[in-house]
């Protein structure tokens, strides 16, 4: 579960979907259920400005939603892995964002039209936990099962 830049909403990746939660004082509602993943969701995350979010899951798919006037869109399909997908991150000012898992590969990505970036391959043995883009808008971290914290220039292509 994680909340939403309106600080107003909850978005929980359920078995499946995205549900919408208001929340008031001590009390949540359910608004809106959206369902994209053929399987439980690992991940989920929340553009900078609050309208998009992206989703990953054991399906090995990642979707991508609008957030609008409180509502998700039905997701648009942003990428598949060989293996699920454990982690994703958007980028500080929400342009790109990254996606990895199981198959130790990191895909960087347009948030804007799902064209590929870079592929960054080979870094970790075994499944990747988490990746982070810095806030100066070079580099990219990732965590692995292996115990090892990697951090590559994305802009400059050096790994």
């Amino acid at each position: 579960a994680i909340y939403h830049t309106n600080g107003d909403h909850i978005l929980l990746g359920t078995n499946g979907s995205v549900e919408i939660l208001l929340t008031q004082k001590n009390n949540t509602t359910s608004l809106q259920s959206v369902r994209g993943h053929s399987g439980s969701i690992y991940d989920m995350a929340i553009s900078p400005k609050g309208n998009l979010v992206v989703t990953g899951g054991d399906d090995h798919f990642v979707y991508l939603y609008k957030f609008e006037n409180n509502q998700l869109t039905d997701p648009s399909f942003s990428g598949r892995f060989e293996s699920s997908v454990y982690t994703v991150s958007f980028s500080f000012d929400g342009s790109l964002l990254a996606y990895a898992g199981g198959d130790g590969i990191i895909r960087i990505q347009s948030s804007q039209d799902s064209q590929n970036v870079r592929v960054i391959k080979g870094h970790h043995s075994g499944y990747i936990k988490t990746v982070a883009f810095d806030p100066k808008r070079q580099y990219l971290a990732s965590a692995g099962e292996d115990g090892r914290l990697n951090i590559f220039d994305y802009v400059h292509n050096d790994e």
